[in-house]
């Protein structure tokens, strides 16, 4: 019953296609609809992160903490 209502409350705000899209992923890794949407969100960062800040481009993790620390 959570499944479906917890379905229904973001398939409100998602077209059509992105709720299958959800729908079938859920399906196939067994899991509920948000741990989906984090586990795709955390990819989707990741490539962000890595791309824009990949050591090619000589800006390295421990960098960028630092930036962040200070």
């Amino acid at each position: 019953m959570t499944k479906h209502k917890e379905l229904f409350s973001v398939s409100t705000r998602l077209s059509k296609e992105t709720y299958d899209t959800l729908n079938k992923l859920c399906e196939l890794t067994k899991k509920p609809i948000a741990a989906v949407i984090d586990d795709s969100l955390n990819e989707y960062f990741a490539q962000v992160f890595n791309k824009k800040y990949s050591p090619s481009k000589s800006l390295q993790i421990d960098k960028f903490a630092a930036q962040l620390e200070s």
